[in-house]
């Protein structure tokens, strides 16, 4: 459906954010930086497993995710909200997507 969205609105505003002030994406450049995000996940070796999304809300997050799903991989968000130990643990090792660690230096 977005590959679709990108071809009848590529150039209509997808993703807004503000900093001193607001600034966005049209559709094709949201597809460009996702699929970006996903050459690079897959020149890391990520291939079609799961891939945990750690962040908190913003248009880099969209972005990535994106990205993940373009790769064939399964995405699993996990919220900034989690408390670290526990919850944060039990979903990475649940959903597998700790045992092939791919930390990108960004």
């Amino acid at each position: 459906m977005f590959e679709a969205s990108v071809r009848k609105y590529e150039n209509n505003p997808y993703l807004l954010k503000k900093n001193r002030q607001v600034c966005g994406h049209n559709f094709q450049g949201g597809r460009d930086q996702a699929y970006s995000f996903a050459a690079g996940l897959l020149s890391m070796g990520s291939g079609k497993r799961q891939v945990a999304l750690l962040s908190e809300s913003r248009t880099d997050w969209v972005i990535s995710e994106l990205g993940v799903l373009h790769t064939g991989a399964v995405s699993v968000p996990l919220s900034i909200l989690l408390k670290e130990g526990a919850d944060l643990r039990f979903r990475l090792d649940h959903s597998e997507s700790a045992d092939h660690s791919i930390r990108p230096s960004v």
